[in-house]
């Protein structure tokens, strides 16, 4: 199972441990991965059977015993366990879509693409099946072969093309794994985790960069930051070009970092949603990093008025852009909230800068593709009610896709 979020819950902000989850699942494993996608608990059955290498990265121990907690590396090890088949991703993508199309959704880019994710892709698009504008982030086991065949972002067509590389460098706030340069207020001894070291890090940046390849960089935490810009830095000085790499969330920048992004040509690619989930009083945020850091985080309104472009998604948490939308224009904090206007833009001609088709969508003009919606509410007079909002129709391509009854 999936999508729980302890930050949530009346009684407790702990993560679950193999014991809990023993005594209600004794004879059956047992694998929840949180919301993020950046931790699983899992209980001793399941443990025996994924029966991984204790010193996996995120593999938690304590006094040499596992706890049933796996971040990180070790939540991708069991997921490449038990990844789905082809068919069984095509059929995932398709009942998506139809949530995405209620939401108002015509356009996805989906982080982290697998070879077996891109056949599924493939197989509904050759079928005439795929309805809705897929644009597809490899993950970096695919960069030498990218790089090899000339492949980049843009190649494919109106309803499915590869977007950038997707690149870990951190994990996330919520499992205590974003890299960060001052400790986690509920876990003194933790700073995070960096996916790569230094020279590795850099080596796949000047791959990329040198093969015109653009890239999308997680990276949340502000230590995080730092070194992906210092990478990007480095690329550009031995070739400056402008390629649209992206930092994916950027939910610790700082104001030397726009302004470093700025001057590299870096977009932001953030989750206002965030703000919404974790990002009030008393939420997330605060628990683990205190008041005042949560204050500085997600600074969408600073994004913008120092010239960074801002591209919004949803990162699935949740996937409803009105919620985001809405988090963005009544962010509790004035470094966070923006007016309709842009954050409506970050979510149309923003997202389609980002993946190189702004030519051809993200605005309503003619010649543009026909993919609009009609909302219940207007956005720019009822900013407070955004989130109570709900999508009248959807059209993808001058179709009908969904028209709620």
């Amino acid at each position: 199972g999936s999508g729980w979020d302890e930050s949530h819950w009346s009684d407790s902000n702990e993560y679950m441990n193999k014991e809990e989850l023993d005594s209600v699942a004794p004879d059956n494993p047992v694998l929840l991965r949180r919301v993020d996608g950046h931790l699983d608990c899992v209980n001793t059955r399941a443990l025996k059977i994924l029966n991984l290498p204790v010193d996996t990265v995120g593999y938690e121990v304590v006094d040499g015993e596992p706890t049933g907690v796996l971040k990180e590396d070790a939540v991708e090890a069991a997921a490449e366990l038990l990844e789905p088949s082809v068919e069984e991703f095509a059929a995932g993508i398709t009942t998506a879509t139809k949530i995405a199309h209620r939401l108002g959704v015509t356009s996805i880019q989906d982080a982290q693409v697998d070879g077996r994710m891109l056949k599924a892709y493939r197989s509904l698009n050759q079928a005439g099946e795929l309805n809705i504008r897929a644009s597809l982030m490899l993950t970096t086991d695919y960069l030498d072969e990218l790089a090899t065949l000339g492949l980049g972002a843009g190649f494919g067509d109106d309803m499915l093309q590869l977007g950038p590389l997707k690149v870990f460098s951190d994990g996330s706030i919520g499992a205590g794994t974003a890299a960060i340069s001052e400790p986690y207020l509920d876990n003194p001894r933790e700073l995070g985790l960096m996916m790569w070291e230094k020279d590795d890090l850099e080596r796949i940046v000047f791959k990329a960069h040198e093969s015109d390849i653009q890239l999308a960089v997680h990276a949340i935490g502000d230590r995080a930051i730092d070194l992906v810009l210092d990478c990007f830095e480095r690329a550009n000085s031995q070739q400056m070009k402008v390629l649209r790499h992206r930092i994916e969330h950027a939910e610790m920048l700082s104001d030397e970092q726009i302004a470093r992004m700025k001057k590299l040509n870096i977009i932001a690619s953030m989750q206002p949603n965030f703000v919404g989930q974790w990002g009030l009083a008393g939420g997330m945020y605060d628990h683990r990093l205190g008041r005042e850091r949560t204050m500085r985080m997600n600074p969408f309104a600073s994004v913008i008025e120092n010239g960074v472009p801002l591209v919004f998604g949803s990162d699935c948490m949740p996937f409803d852009p009105l919620y985001g939308i809405h988090s963005a224009v009544n962010a509790p904090y004035p470094l966070q909230r923006i007016p309709p206007e842009q954050a409506l833009r970050a979510y149309t001609i923003g997202g389609a800068y980002a993946s190189f088709e702004d030519a051809k969508k993200g605005t309503l003009e003619v010649g543009k593709l026909a993919d609009l919606v009609m909302l219940d509410g207007n956005p720019f007079n009822e900013p407070q009610g955004i989130k109570d909002m709900s999508v009248e129709m959807t059209i993808l391509d001058g179709k009908i896709v969904y028209e709620k009854s």
